[in-house]
Parts: C-alpha cells; sequence; structure tokens
C-alpha cells in the first residue's frame, strides 16, 4: 500500500491543474502528501478487507456523483525512484542530506526485526520450514543471533549506537541495545522509528515491506534474503541514489543464511570505509572541472590521520532508553 501512495507525487507535480484524491487505510494517513484535493479513509483490514465492499463502493458512489469528470490515476506496483521524494511523505529528512550525517565518529546502526521474519544465519534455512518457526523458542534464538552480532560490532566501536525497531515483540536485551520494537503500532512509533532510520548511517533487516520506510530514509540498507524470496528481489528497497556506485555501496542484498562473522565483517568495513568512498568515488568530487585540488587531499589525509575505530578507546555507552526517540 505503501509503494501504492508513492505514485501521488507524479499527478502533484505533473497535473496541477487535477484535483487529486486519495483512498487510504488509517494506518497510512500519516504518509498522504500536501496538496491533495481530498483524503478518504477507509479500514480495509479485517475478515473482508481483501474483498469487494459494497458499502465502500455506495460511499464512493455517492462521493463521485457531483463530479463531472473522473480519471483513475496509474497506480504503479513499484513506481521509480526518480518519481519520489521520501520526505515529502514521512515529513523527515533522510540521512544523506541532513548537514554533517556523513562525518560520525560513531556509527548509528538499526535493525529492523519482524517476527515473522527472522535471521538466524545459517539457521535461517532450517527454522523456515518448520511449523514453529514463529513459536517463543524461536524469538529467543532471533534475539540471541542479533546480540552476538551487536557484540562482534561493538568490539570496533565500543560506543555504538544501536536499535531494533519494528512491529515485534520486545525481547531481553541488554540495556547498551536500545529496543524500541512494539508488536501494536501507531502513527507516533511509525514516526519515530522513520525518525531512527533517517539518522542510521545504516539499517539492516530481513526481506519485506517493514524496509521500504527505512530504506528510503537510512544512510545505507543491508537486505538479509530469505531463499524462497529471491524472486522478489529489490520489490522492499526505496532507492533514492542516481550514480551507480553510489547504489552499490548504499544497498545491498546478502542472503539470509549468511553467517554471523561475516555480516559483522561487511557490515564493519561499510561503516569504516564509506567516507573513504565518498571523497575517491562521489561524484561530488571526482569532476575534471573541480580545480581546487587541495580539498580532495584534505580529506584524504583527515580518513588517514583519524583514530582507528577498530582499536578506539571510547567508553562503553550507558543504558538503553525505555522507548523510541523522534531525534
Amino acid at each position: 500500500s505503501v509503494l501504492k501512495l508513492l505514485n501521488a507525487q507524479y499527478y502533484l507535480d505533473r497535473k496541477p491543474d487535477w484535483d487529486l484524491v486519495i483512498l487510504v487505510s488509517p494506518n497510512l494517513r500519516w504518509l498522504v502528501p500536501e496538496g491533495c484535493a481530498a483524503v478518504w479513509t477507509a479500514d480495509f483490514h479485517g475478515p473482508n478487507g481483501p474483498h469487494w465492499s459494497g458499502k465502500l463502493a455506495a460511499e464512493i458512489r455517492g462521493q463521485l456523483a457531483r463530479v463531472a469528470e473522473l480519471w483513475l490515476s496509474v497506480a504503479y506496483s513499484h513506481p521509480h525512484p526518480a518519481d519520489i521524494d521520501i520526505s515529502r511523505f514521512t515529513r523527515i529528512t533522510p540521512f544523506t542530506q541532513r548537514p554533517g550525517s556523513q562525518t560520525s565518529q560513531v556509527p548509528t546502526v538499526t535493525f529492523v526485526a519482524r517476527d515473522d521474519r527472522l535471521w538466524l544465519g545459517s539457521l535461517s534455512r532450517w527454522l523456515a520450514h518448520r511449523p514453529f518457526h514463529r513459536a517463543a523458542v524461536a524469538l529467543r534464538l532471533g534475539d540471541r543471533w542479533l546480540m552476538r552480532l551487536a557484540s562482534r560490532l561493538r568490539r570496533h566501536w565500543p560506543a555504538l549506537d544501536l536499535a531494533i525497531i519494528g512491529q515485534a515483540s520486545p525481547g531481553r536485551l541488554p540495556g547498551w541495545i536500545k529496543d524500541w520494537r512494539c508488536a501494536s503500532v501507531d502513527e507516533r512509533t511509525e514516526r519515530q522509528w522513520c525518525e531512527r532510520a533517517s539518522v542510521s548511517d545504516l539499517v539492516v533487516g530481513v526481506h519485506g515491506s517493514h524496509l521500504l520506510l527505512p530504506s528510503a530514509l537510512a544512510g545505507a540498507t543491508f537486505e538479509l534474503m530469505l531463499e524462497e524470496r529471491w524472486g522478489n528481489f529489490l520489490q522492499d528497497l526505496l532507492i533514492s541514489t542516481v550514480d551507480p556506485r553510489e547504489t552499490l555501496l548504499r544497498y545491498r542484498v546478502l542472503p539470509c543464511e549468511i553467517s554471523l562473522n561475516t555480516l559483522a565483517e561487511i557490515i564493519h568495513c561499510h561503516l569504516n570505509d564509506a567516507r573513504r568512498f565518498e571523497i575517491t568515488m562521489g561524484r561530488g568530487l571526482v569532476r575534471h572541472e573541480l580545480q581546487d585540488f587541495m580539498v580532495i587531499s584534505k580529506m584524504r589525509r583527515s580518513l588517514t590521520n583519524r583514530p582507528d575505530s577498530s582499536t578506539s578507546d571510547s567508553a562503553s555507552p550507558g543504558g538503553g532508553s525505555s522507548g523510541p526517540s523522534a531525534g
């Protein structure tokens, strides 16, 4: 439904003389962009959600009786990134557009979780075909796997800012991991999760629609793909880049069966070298028209002289928060 809603921007920008009417479910109402002529909210959830609703049809027919001319918009299931500015829907500035986001010495990482999409490394394939894969034992294993991954990342960055968000049951994690998962989600929680993604150097999560908004707002996204979902490749990523090299850096799809050590090492390398990529390969500096090459030289020296993140003596972070923070 989020993907369908993103088609609205095309009509707001390209067809300003038309009145755009949006029909959404209550949970998406906050994402409707400014400029629409009307917003109709209807609850599509429940046992009859996917089926034809005579009551809804009658209400729409009554509203349209006063309209002289009507067009149904094209709602592509996967609108092109060039037609989307996610900040117009979320009212949140993405990571890459925030001043100073690229210079942080302490990485911010967010794991997007869902109870029915667990990451268990080499056990993922085995559990996916077991009837108890959503049971409490599997959830505890998932939390233990996340904690082990977090501990490996913390060896490189003792002050690492790590949080877990998503529609899932909160677990028993150490206080230095912010556990902001909620089984029941409202608009306030959704907004706060999006704020967290927008200040994250990296978000990581198993394939699913829960990655759409975080991937559009975070600095980079690592998606863990389930074996049976490879045919749905890219459907849950909102890619905002236009430079092909930057896209390869910021969006990576990895098999869900990846080992814990390998994933931790890939994350470490990305967080450690993203700034180097920006200086040596980013389009902003790799331009022959650029005359002041001393700028690049100074930037490269700053990378060489910075403290090694893997040997930092920074103090360990304090206890986690009891809930999401909007900043």
